[in-house]
């Protein structure tokens, strides 16, 4: 048996939830596909913006196919996390930049 553990820190705590929420309801789903495979999803209360994921895998061969799977199907989410991040930074630039130049005293 073969256990990998993935660990992925988010901006906030609801980042982290909507993450966990898609793992716990697409996951079951997608292992159907690969014999033998399990997976848990664990919390510390005093990092919630953290996700703890530990893998079980039979062989290397297995754990070979749940990476393509995590990849094809975590890296979505991720990359729709950092647009929305890029997207919420630019909207706080512009709103700085704004207030910059309408109250100079603020330099």
């Amino acid at each position: 048996m073969l256990i990998k553990i993935f660990v992925r820190t988010f901006p906030s705590t609801e980042d982290c939830e909507l993450f966990e929420s898609i793992l716990e309801t697409r996951w079951p789903n997608l292992l159907q596909t690969v014999k033998g495979v399990r997976f848990r999803a664990m919390k510390n209360p005093q990092t919630p913006n953290v996700s703890v994921v530990l893998w079980e895998f039979p062989d290397n061969d297995s754990m070979k196919k749940i990476e393509k799977l995590i990849e094809e199907n975590i890296s979505k989410y991720v990359k729709t996390l950092l647009l929305k991040q890029s997207i919420l930074l630019e909207l706080l630039h512009k709103i700085l930049v704004k207030l910059l130049f309408k109250n100079k005293s603020f330099l």
